[in-house]
């Protein structure tokens, strides 16, 4: 509830609508005497793009088709044969926004994959640099006594610490960025940025978080492994 200022007209705001994700969420919904009141101090602002009548103008017409008819014949019929008049399905509008949010998705699902490829297959590349460069360290420390699993113990450790560090500053980063371009991405996507609330964001950066950390200690482990179980002879031979 509260007063917004339309065409310098004060509406009172009675209520506020769900968020639904589509552009419903940003229309501003009002009863016949309402629209022509705006509509007419539009015309005295001279920002109106018509100078008609508003008791003698209507914005659309619905038109419900009987069983039996094709809506799509009709709608070319109107179109074809009515100057000034554009007709279309309610279903058009729909498949609009899907269509367009589907495009949206399939982007962002792909750039997605490719950055969890990459990020992938740098995690392996660095930390695998690191080990073969840390082989003699942990063969020293084999001669002093430490066993594969204390040593495995050790790297563990090391691996969640920085994994997390990792994944907790991408996360970071990528819902600054998110909430920094929020009304960039609306108005470059077309579509609205539904926002669930604080509470689901935080659940999906924690879910993300851990996920991340989880999958980049999967992937190391083998290399780890490899590293540690090798003989220490050969290891301080190199």
């Amino acid at each position: 509830t509260g007063i917004i200022k339309i065409y310098n007209q004060d509406m009172k705001v009675v209520g506020s609508m769900d968020k639904t994700g589509t552009g419903l969420d940003f229309t501003v919904f009002g009863n016949t005497d309402t629209v022509k009141l705006m509509l007419r101090s539009a015309q005295k602002l001279g920002v109106s793009a018509t100078d008609a009548d508003p008791d003698r103008v209507v914005s659309s017409v619905m038109i419900k088709v009987r069983d039996g008819f094709d809506k799509s014949d009709i709608v070319n019929t109107i179109n074809r044969t009515v100057a000034g008049v554009q007709a279309f399905e309610n279903r058009d509008m729909v498949i609009s926004f899907t269509s367009r949010l589907n495009h949206m998705t399939l982007m962002i699902k792909s750039l997605v994959a490719f950055i969890c490829v990459l990020a992938m297959i740098m995690v392996i590349f660095v930390f695998s640099v690191m080990l073969n460069e840390r082989k003699n360290e942990f063969g020293v420390l084999k001669i002093m006594g430490f066993t594969v699993r204390s040593l495995l113990a050790v790297v563990f450790c090391e691996l969640v610490f920085i994994c997390s560090a990792g994944s907790l500053t991408g996360v970071v980063m990528a819902a600054v960025w998110s909430l920094s371009f929020k009304s960039f991405l609306e108005s470059e996507l077309g579509v609205p940025f539904l926002f669930d609330g604080y509470e689901s964001f935080l659940l999906h950066a924690g879910v993300t978080a851990a996920a991340g950390t989880v999958l980049s200690l999967l992937l190391l482990l083998p290399f780890v492994l490899k590293v540690l179980s090798a003989p220490t002879d050969a290891v301080m031979r190199e």
